[in-house]
């Protein structure tokens, strides 16, 4: 595991022992919700952005093959450390998707539960992929992770909460 890798962690660790965030950042502050303990003052796009999408994307970066002036190349992990990366990426997909049904983040969308459990399930299903090394189940997860969260944009991308 990589030294990047290893501070996310143990960041991702330690925020989990946390109870609350005792202080938001001043500049996302005034949105703080008074009814529960979350932090959840980052609006839902930046929230996706920033988090949700940077977790799909460390799955993504792994998968299929890349052509250009020098040919064609496989994006595909080729070691242990690089397969590592790409399940920790999807496992932290996975446990941030929690996120979204936190008190103050749920959209109220009796669909939204259903959204976010299909993407969660989708990237356990790349992690394990990941796990065992298995390069065209990789891809195929891969590809239904990519359709679980376009399914999802497409229903609330234009949703005020979002």
């Amino acid at each position: 595991m990589g030294k990047k890798s290893v501070t996310i962690l143990v960041i991702l660790m330690a925020s989990a022992c946390s109870p609350q965030v005792s202080s938001p950042p001043k500049d996302r502050s005034s949105s703080t919700s008074s009814d529960n303990e979350y932090y959840t003052s980052l609006p839902l796009k930046e929230l996706m952005h920033h988090v949700i999408d940077y977790s799909a994307e460390g799955v993504w970066k792994w998968e299929g093959w890349v052509s250009d002036k020098n040919g064609q190349r496989a994006l595909f992990p080729t070691n242990d450390e690089e397969w590592e990366q790409a399940e920790s990426a999807a496992l932290t997909l996975a446990e941030v998707t929690n996120v979204l049904l936190l008190p103050g983040r749920r959209v109220d969308d009796p669909r939204w539960s259903a959204a976010v459990e299909k993407v969660r399930n989708s990237a356990l299903a790349v992690a394990k992929a990941a796990e065992d090394r298995d390069q065209d189940r990789f891809f195929h997860t891969g590809s239904g992770l990519d359709d679980a969260c376009e399914s999802c944009h497409l229903a609330f991308v234009s949703s005020p909460a979002s």
